[in-house]
């Protein structure tokens, strides 16, 4: 159906819900059935307690949080070797960013590269830090003073 059409079948019924994919495409829905034999998804009519901006922007807001929680709680879960690596890797991404500069390419391509590399260097970044989380780091930097503190007693 063109989109005029949809207007009026709207204009009509109170009920159909008209969804617009583009110029010139569109599809109705009538209280969960679908009207436009086009498209193969069916499309619910939203009910009008949900539909509300605060309710979308809450429901939002607890998906981001449950999914980085899951995220967070995934990585925390990995070995401490596991995130010195990862750790490690930034490294490499932050010196690409930066070298990539030298390149004889367009100004636009330097910043998308520049924007990957760096932004794979920070996700490297945090991700290995998740890893290691407060606790590794603390044995980290005591197993390295011990380290450091034995070579300086075995060279006296």
């Amino acid at each position: 159906m063109k989109v005029a059409q949809c207007v009026q079948n709207l204009r009509k019924t109170r009920n159909h819900l008209l969804v617009v994919f583009g110029v010139g495409t569109s599809i109705s829905v009538q209280a969960g059935r679908l009207i436009s034999p086009n498209s193969p998804r069916l499309i619910k009519k939203p009910s009008a307690k949900n539909t509300t901006l605060p309710n979308m922007l809450d429901k939002l807001r607890t998906g981001i949080k449950s999914l980085s929680q899951r995220i967070i709680s995934y990585l925390s879960r990995l070995s401490p070797r596991t995130g010195v690596i990862v750790l490690a890797l930034c490294i490499p991404c932050y010196i690409i960013s930066f070298a990539q500069m030298c390149l004889p390419i367009s100004t636009a391509a330097k910043g998308v590269l520049w924007f990957i590399f760096f932004g794979m260097a920070k996700t490297t970044q945090y991700a290995g830090l998740t890893i290691l989380g407060a606790t590794s780091i603390k044995n980290i930097i005591i197993r390295h003073r011990q380290h450091r503190q034995r070579t300086i007693d075995e060279n006296n």
